[in-house]
């Protein structure tokens, strides 16, 4: 009986435990949220001053943030581009940046997109973004300190082509001296 008794009390401790472990976990959840949120909301309001590299970073820390679509998206994405339908390339663009800010490809999708809906504002925006995302990406990269920092294999394959290195299948260049 007493065996039970101090096995009980042990398990009550570690349920405690636990419980604050998962209290101070979730605050720092909710702080990399509302920082991932900030950010966005400042980049939203035309504020390009924002460090591009610690949105980029932040969205890796949010639960809030998907820097990359599903392959279903990315292809449906380019299918609606290839079509020339550009209010269907918008609405899946648009989707993709909602659920992740730093979707480059998304944000090139729209920039191309609005252009060709003669909405120059939305347009510039947008490529605005793109070009602020990759060169927090491109800021040196000719050392191990200042190497490039990716967040996802699609940053990494918009990396290369943005080097003027295209990955198989690529069909996009950037041209970062605007």
């Amino acid at each position: 009986m007493k065996m039970v008794k101090t096995v009980t009390r042990r398990l009550r401790w570690l349920a405690i435990i636990a419980m604050c472990s998962n209290a101070g976990l979730s605050r720092a959840a909710d702080q990399d949220d509302a920082t991932y949120r900030a950010l966005v909301q400042r980049v939203r309001g035309g504020d390009f001053s924002v460090d591009f590299q610690a949105l980029r970073l932040a969205c890796v820390k949010s639960s809030l943030c998907e820097p990359r679509g599903t392959k279903a998206d990315l292809a449906a994405m380019t299918q609606a581009g290839d079509a020339h339908d550009n209010q269907k390339l918008v609405t899946i663009a648009e989707n993709l940046v909602s659920r992740g800010f730093v979707n480059a490809e998304a944000h090139i999708a729209l920039t191309t997109a609005y252009a060709e809906l003669h909405n120059a504002a939305k347009s510039k925006f947008h490529l605005d973004v793109v070009t602020h995302l990759m060169r927090s990406i491109l800021e040196d990269g000719k050392t191990t300190q200042t190497a490039y920092t990716v967040i996802c294999d699609r940053e990494e394959y918009e990396t290369l082509i943005a080097l003027g290195l295209p990955y198989v299948g690529s069909k996009y260049t950037f041209d970062l001296t605007l």
